[in-house]
């Protein structure tokens, strides 16, 4: 019981942390497209992540070299999950952490209504900066650019 008060808190602090935007904060940050990803494991594991080219960054996973997550060297990728695109890379850093405070059943929860993201899970961030890139998602196999 102790640990879903300190998740709850966690959660937030960063919604409080989106809310507490200062006039003119977020038209001098530099707009970089930034994308969030869900992927699971060949066990069943999920990973989430944060990039500015999903492709290259799920090939730096799936080919376990130097560059990939120190997770993804010992939890093989097998599918991509979810994506979502946001304007700047601090809000994708808050998105990315709000998923990785979630448990395993709360994710797949997510990853089953991506486009309600803000209003179900994550009330305080602001819905207008994130957007679902189906895409990019399915199996690593699919892609042959990435597997080779």
């Amino acid at each position: 019981m102790k640990k879903e008060t300190q998740s709850s808190t966690k959660q937030k602090k960063i919604l409080v942390r989106d809310k507490k935007e200062r006039v003119g904060k977020e038209s001098t940050q530099q707009e970089r497209i930034t994308y969030i990803y869900i992927v699971e494991c060949e066990d069943h594991s999920f990973y989430t992540g944060i990039t500015t080219d999903v492709k290259r960054r799920i090939k730096e996973h799936y080919q376990q070299g130097a560059k990939g997550a120190k997770y993804t060297h010992s939890h093989k990728i097998r599918e991509i999950k979810m994506v979502w695109e946001a304007k700047t890379y601090a809000s994708a850093a808050r998105l990315e952490y709000a998923i990785k405070q979630l448990k395993r059943e709360e994710k797949q929860k997510l990853i089953g209504n991506p486009e309600k993201i803000t209003k179900l899970f994550f009330p305080g961030l602001k819905e207008y900066r994130y957007r679902v890139k189906k895409d990019y998602c399915g199996l690593v196999s699919d892609f042959g650019d990435i597997v080779k």
